[in-house]
């Protein structure tokens, strides 16, 4: 505070720019006259879309999702024109695999370890 009261008293209060007179009511025109001039450009046609240029679009969606249709049908269809499957003799039997397999799966670790000691 006291270096600004220092400068307030070697200088004073006066303001030290001003603004020309006139400045503002003037300065409208004075832009206006350093802007270069700029032509007003023509509106441009709009493009004028014919009939086919609007259904295009649906059109094509159209055509999209009748072949997804057609394709899913075609895919999972019963096929039921074609030739039948042949029918082999013993279907009703177990086949050695299904054996194997449940045969392994009913032996417990105890009964694998007496079967292995019976072999010795």
């Amino acid at each position: 505070m006291k270096n600004l009261e220092d400068i307030k008293k070697q200088y004073g209060n006066a303001q030290p720019f001003k603004v020309p007179e006139n400045y503002f009511e003037q300065f409208n025109s004075r832009m206006m006259e350093s802007l270069p001039e700029k032509e007003i450009k023509k509106e441009e046609k709009v493009p004028v879309y014919s009939l086919w240029n609007r259904v295009k679009p649906m059109f094509y969606m159209a055509a999209m999702l009748a072949v997804a249709f057609w394709s899913v049908e075609r895919l999972t269809n019963d096929r039921s024109g074609s030739a039948p499957i042949p029918v082999t003799a013993g279907v009703n039997e177990p086949s050695n695999d299904a054996v194997t397999m449940k045969l392994a799966m009913s032996v417990d670790e105890y009964s694998l370890c007496e079967y292995m000691s019976e072999d010795q």
